[in-house]
């Protein structure tokens, strides 16, 4: 989605192209503009390894997250 400074938008397609040190880059569908996330593509088993393990020992369906989330006992926690 694009927005101009005349406050128009105008919704394109991005078409994936190739990693470029460790960058997605996207060619905008119909033109030779290259779009560039301002994300890196990284591996984040490392993180995901630590964490994970920890959330999963989270029971949601609780009255601890019922609490802190101000959630009333009639409200279904989906």
């Amino acid at each position: 989605l694009l927005y101009y400074a005349d406050n128009t938008s105008e919704t394109l397609n991005v078409n994936y192209q190739t990693d470029f040190s460790n960058v997605a880059e996207y060619r905008i569908g119909g033109t030779n503009l290259i779009y560039t996330p301002n994300t890196l593509l990284r591996n984040y088993q490392n993180i995901l390894d630590e964490v994970l393990p920890a959330l999963n020992s989270v029971e949601y369906k609780s009255e601890a997250i019922r609490k802190v989330l101000d959630v009333s006992k009639d409200v279904s926690l989906t």
